[in-house]
């Protein structure tokens, strides 16, 4: 199924663009063109658009954009509730859910059905997210499925490019250690040489990434050339036992579907989770000692490990802090 990054935000909340989408149906073998694109105010997420005056009669037709109305502002579609608006908790709630795509494309049809009879699937959130922008929109949106933005890209680079930011600074705590030895002008990455969504945006694929957890096919926004230049800024980095901090020049390259314009020169400070040598050796000894206790710290698993003592939490703050 197509994924599209859902914008939420105190003003506005959306999908940028504005297009026809296909979905077709696993179980029932049918497929439905839905409008996807545009964006409503915040608290309007999930509202179902009001009639026009004219199609009131004609509750099966589609409808032209929705009630219209005009004043000193501007042209406005109104929208009936129904159900109460989404607000900072569903946003939270929605940009927390990282295994969405996991639990509705890997599960098996049996696997489906079993969780769904059980209440797992009932975990993925839902929205009614309509195209104000487009001529015609569904009478009742369809509900859609949301997830955690990692979903597509967890480093927010496509995002930020797709809002003309020209300058990124972006904290990347990946679950995979950087491979210091790897040359990555030898050979394309392994799952265990870096994180697995750095390499699309370059428009590589790690060996072994079978792109189970995210749909990152279409993340390509910069220029291949920059990914071996990258990897060896974090290495370099990183043997001096001072944080794996690497900042370089980039150059996008062409993406419809996150509408980055090709040719943009731009500033990219990227901060890769590690332990540097110096912070553990200016560590107490029994701080020090008491870190390889906590399993593959600090390369946390966020699904698997979601009971960080205190402790943990303290030192990856400090870890963090220490390094910036």
């Amino acid at each position: 199924a197509p994924y599209f990054p859902l914008a939420m935000g105190p003003n506005w909340a959306g999908v940028p663009g504005a297009s026809q989408v296909t979905y077709t149906s696993r179980r029932k073998n049918h497929t439905e063109t839905v409008a996807v694109g545009g964006f409503v105010e915040g608290w309007a997420l999930g509202a179902i658009p009001l009639l026009s005056e004219s199609s009131h009669h004609a509750v099966e037709q589609t409808m032209p954009r929705g009630r219209l109305r005009v004043d000193g502002v501007g042209e406005h579609v109104e929208v009936a509730l129904g159900t109460a608006p989404t607000g900072i908790a569903d946003s939270l709630g929605i940009a927390s859910m990282a295994p969405a795509r996991l639990f509705l494309e890997s599960l098996p049809p049996i696997g489906r059905a079993i969780s769904a009879g059980t209440g797992f699937l009932d975990t993925v959130p839902t929205v009614r997210v309509w195209a104000p922008s487009v001529d015609e929109a569904p009478m009742t949106p369809p509900l859609q499925a949301v997830g955690d933005g990692g979903d597509l890209s967890n480093t927010g680079a496509p995002y930020l490019l797709q809002r003309g930011h020209d300058r990124l600074v972006i904290f990347d705590c990946a679950e995979t250690p950087l491979n210091v030895s790897w040359d990555p002008r030898s050979r394309l990455p392994t799952k265990s040489d870096v994180d697995a969504y750095l390499p699309p945006l370059f428009g590589l694929r790690s060996r072994g990434d079978k792109g189970v957890e995210a749909e990152t096919a279409r993340n390509h926004v910069f220029d291949t050339e920059g990914f071996p230049r990258l990897v060896e800024a974090f290495q370099t980095a990183a043997r001096s036992g001072t944080g794996a901090v690497a900042r370089v020049a980039l150059t996008t390259v062409r993406n419809d579907f996150f509408d980055v314009e090709a040719g943009r020169a731009v500033d990219v400070t990227l901060v890769y989770l590690d332990l540097p040598k110096r912070w553990v050796d200016a560590l107490p000894k029994e701080t020090a000692k008491a870190i390889r206790r906590y399993r593959g710290f600090p390369e946390t698993p966020t699904i698997s490990d979601l009971d960080l003592t205190r402790s943990e939490v303290s030192l990856l703050a400090q870890l963090c802090s220490w390094v910036v």
